[in-house]
Order: C-alpha cells, then structure tokens, then sequence
C-alpha cells in the first residue's frame, strides 16, 4: 500500500444543523479532490535522441490521498521501441515533490528503457491505470457523544481510473559523416574480445572461436558478426549467450558467441581480424574496434570412415553355426532332371548382386569424398537438412510459447539456409546482403520481397516488444517460412 504521511479529517454526519453548517462546509473544502489529489505523470529521461538511443520513460504517482492498490488497465504502446523494462523494488519509495505550490508524495511503479527504432517524431499514448484510494468517512450515528472528535479510521475506498500523459520523442538519424562501411547499426559504448582455443589442430577435429561483446546499449539486435572464416572449414551456428544488466542508469549488454569450426584439409589458414563498428550516442562520434586475426596450422589427421558399415561374419563362425544347428526341412524342394539353373531369375540376380552392391559402395565412396573435398557443394547439400532442423525446433519452442526464442529459430533458419545456398558465411549476413545475393542468383522479385518480410516480422515481434504474440501468428509465420524455402530450393540448387 501506498500511503501519504497525513489523512485529512472531515465532518462527521451528526454536524449537519444550521448552527453547524459553516463548520461543516470549511472541512469538507479541506478534502482533497481526487482527480487532482492523484496523478500519473509519464516523464521521459529526454525528448530529443539518436536512433537506437536509450530513452528512460518512468511513470509515476503523484497523489495527496491515501492508496491502497493500483493496477494498470493497458501498457504502453511501444510499437516504434525496442523494450527493455527495469525491475523495481515490491515496495515502493516515496518521495516527496512539489507542483504549482503544491507538495505531492511521489512514487515510481513503471521504468521503461526504450530503443527507437525508426526516426521523426514518435508518441507513445496515454497509459490508464485504476488506483482505490481511502476516502475518511465520519460515524453516521446522530446520537455518537464522539462523533465531533473522532473520523471512522477505515473510510471508504473509492476506484478511480488515472490516465497519464502522452509523450512525445524526437528520433533524429545517425549522422553521416564518418559513417564506416561496415557500420551495421549497433548504438552505444561497447568493448569487444575474441579468444581461440587452438592454433595447431589435425584435420577434422574441432576447434573453438569465441568473441565477447560488452557495454552500455542493447545488444539483442545484433543477430551475428561479419566473419568470413575460411571456405575449407565446417562452420557450425555459434552458440551464443546473451546477459543483459537492468540495475544501472543505462541497459547494458553483453554477448558471447561460441563457433565450433572443424577444418577438413590440412594448410595454414587464416581467421581474419574482425572489426566492429558503433555509434556511442555519448560522443556523437562512431568508433571502429579491432579485435586480431588467427593462424591455424592444419596437419593431416585421420581420414573419416566412409564405406559401408555392419557386421561381418567369419568361415569358422559359419562353420560353427552349422554344427549346432541342423535346419528341419519341411518339404522337399525337387528339380527335374535336365533343369538348367542359369534360367532361373534368382542365378541372375546373384550373379549381378555383387557388382551391384561394389558400385553403390564406390558411388557412396565417392559422394563423401566429394562432400569434404567441395565445401560448397557439401553445403548446398546440408542446407535443407539443416534448415528443416532449425524449423522443428522452432516448432517445439511454439509449443512451449516461447515466443523470442521461436522467432530466433525462424530467422537464422532463414538466414542460414540462404548463406549455405549461396556458400556465405551467415554471420553478419544482413537483409541488404540478402537481397543482393537473391537477385545475383535470378531470384523472382516477389520472392525476394517475401523472404525479407518474413525476416523483418521475425525481428520486429523479436525486439520491438511484439514477442508476446498470439500462437496463431507465430503459426502462420512458420508456414509461410516453409513454404518460401521449398520456392527458394527451386532457385538455388
């Protein structure tokens, strides 16, 4: 409950002669008007910023009655933000304010951090809340000795809805001078490591890349980083870990992602140096970090197993077997005399078995070499395998409603299936790299605006607070992702 440091008193019932009515009138201009009593301000931390710049919105109480509980009757519509929402305490701090002369107590129930996303002028529209405030009421029992001395101490809890203000925030855009060519949107203060576990590894045994990135600003819109890795190593998606600190003034962020790269030929290869580009707000500057490059020496390893696999029986093992166990013929199998065994289908069939079973082996044989020795062909082959993996998980995460992770799922299948298609790296594969390698590869233009609004909803219902969609909605946008990578196979086979 939240609770004023004073209750102001009002008449009771019994004060209602004509020698009383002057009485009665001064205290009841004494009770506070609720509509002005009770107040919800949106105040936000600036109303002028860069794109991709962190806004504090705060929504606070300003009341002079008693409050026993609040509820808010919608949100904020943040369509245009990305959210991100401060946790605060369960009991609330009062302060105490004063507006047009008038002292307030004050107290803070919502805290939002706010990204736009989009440049010009945006409002964010008025919030309702319902508040029960604790009217005093005075004993209505004319014959109550007491009444002129004491108020009833419950009184009378009245709901009210509180609308708040409308706020209104200048995005201006990122400035263009200065602007790096890599530059890929990232907004705020960040540092950036990378780490590798092995420099010297045989082939076909894996080895892992980390990279790190910290500091103040949202790193949920980074979706992966511009590494081109050499085209000889197995690239796995990187396995990432995302923490995101809400106890300071300003969010802040950091991101690991782990890839788990298996190189398939020996030679010296190069993992080159990554750079990654920000606008710090702060500054209203853009700082390009470098993080170095890698050598890996790759030696000759042991070669992969690729020939048929089961269990093979030995002469002594079939010898044995005869022993033990003598087959009880049922019925006699008899041939005529002058029976020519070479006309029988089954001669035929045992004759060529053999060089059958020898050329699917050489043919299985040979796909597989040519699967680690062309690393693009092994990709497109892998691409909607892989895809459909992404796409059942993604299925399951539905099901469970976890709607972030789900539209996580849905884009790096997307995007995945697409850069192996195409043999590019998907990390740091944007929308616009998108769009140029569809339409290198004769793409349909429906098509290639199809897989972007797909990828755009994805992100958009992901970081814009749209997360808590409805399932049929994210159901929809599962299907039609499925039926767009079946049109897609048809271009880039």
């Amino acid at each position: 409950m939240i609770q004023g440091p004073s209750r102001p008193r009002r008449s009771s019932p019994a004060a209602r002669s004509p020698g009383r009515s002057t009485q009665q009138q001064g205290r009841q201009g004494s009770q506070p008007n609720l509509s002005r009593a009770i107040q919800l301000k949106a105040i936000p931390s600036a109303r002028s910023v860069y794109l991709g710049q962190q806004v504090t919105l705060s929504y606070k109480i300003y009341f002079r009655a008693r409050i026993r509980d609040f509820d808010f009757v919608d949100h904020p519509e943040t369509v245009s933000f990305w959210v991100e929402e401060y946790p605060l305490s369960g009991e609330a701090t009062i302060t105490r304010e004063i507006v047009d002369g008038v002292q307030y107590n004050v107290a803070e129930i919502k805290r939002l951090a706010l990204f736009p996303n989009k440049t010009g002028k945006l409002t964010i529209p008025p919030v309702t809340i319902t508040v029960d405030a604790v009217v005093p009421q005075a004993s209505r029992d004319p014959f109550d000795l007491f009444d002129n001395f004491f108020d009833n101490p419950f009184g009378k809890v009245i709901r009210r809805r509180i609308v708040s203000n409308p706020v209104t925030i200048q995005v201006k855009p990122l400035p263009e001078a200065g602007k790096p060519a890599d530059f890929s949107g990232l907004v705020g203060d960040f540092r950036i490591t990378s780490s590798l576990d092995k420099k010297e590894v045989p082939a076909n045994e894996a080895i892992s890349y980390r990279v790190k990135i910290q500091g103040q600003g949202l790193l949920k819109t980074l979706n992966a980083l511009p590494i081109e890795f050499p085209l000889s190593f197995e690239v796995f998606d990187p396995k990432v870990q995302e923490k995101v600190n809400r106890q300071g003034r300003y969010i802040a962020s950091s991101k690991e992602l782990e890839y788990v790269l298996i190189p398939r030929t020996p030679g010296d290869f190069q993992i080159p140096e990554l750079r990654l580009s920000f606008f710090n707000p702060l500054t209203a500057q853009y700082q390009q970090l470098v993080v170095p490059a890698y050598t890996v020496h790759v030696t000759r390893g042991k070669e992969v197993a690729t020939g048929l696999t089961g269990t093979l029986v030995s002469k002594e093992e079939v010898a044995l077997l005869g022993k033990d166990i003598r087959f009880i013929k049922e019925r006699l199998s008899l041939r005529p005399i002058g029976y020519r065994v070479y006309r029988s289908m089954w001669f035929w069939a045992a004759f060529f078995l053999p060089s059958l079973l020898l050329a699917g082996a050489y043919g299985y044989q040979a796909h597989q070499r040519r699967l680690q020795s062309d690393v693009v062909f092994a990709r497109k082959r892998r691409a909607s395998r892989l895809a459909r993996k992404h796409l059942k998980a993604a299925r399951q995460l539905l099901k469970q409603k976890q709607y972030e992770a789900f539209y996580a799922e849905i884009s790096r299948a997307l995007i995945g299936f697409i850069a192996d298609k195409t043999n590019r790296s998907a990390a740091g594969l944007t929308q616009a790299d998108i769009e140029q390698l569809l339409k290198s590869r004769q793409v349909p233009e429906p098509l290639i605006q199809d897989c972007l609004a797909c990828l755009g909803e994805a992100d958009m219902r992901r970081f814009a607070g749209m997360s808590a969609s409805s399932s049929t909605e994210a159901e929809a946008l599962l299907e039609k992702v499925e039926r767009l990578m079946e049109n897609l196979e048809k271009h880039l086979s």
